[in-house]
């Protein structure tokens, strides 16, 4: 098994903890009933820049996977022998 270059593992760290942040705050969000309007409106927010950034940090990893000659490597199958 080959290993990806050390960008690609700070991407994906950076990836993993943005979607934790999503999932808790989707999770925390979908409970709540909230009464005041400003409070579901702010709730929403949140839950939108998080889900912003979790794609962010995807697409980030995706782009890098293309461009780096040491991840596209290792993306390609080697041939059967």
């Amino acid at each position: 098994m080959q290993v990806a270059c050390s960008e690609y593992l700070r991407l994906s760290r950076h990836y993993e903890a943005a979607l934790r942040r999503w999932e808790q705050i989707d999770l925390a969000s979908n409970g709540n009933g909230f009464v005041d309007t400003s409070a579901y409106r702010l709730a929403v927010e949140v839950k939108y820049k998080a889900q912003d950034e979790r794609n962010a940090a995807k697409e980030r990893m995706t782009l890098h996977k293309k461009n780096c000659p040491i991840c596209s490597r290792i993306r390609k199958p080697r041939a059967q022998e």
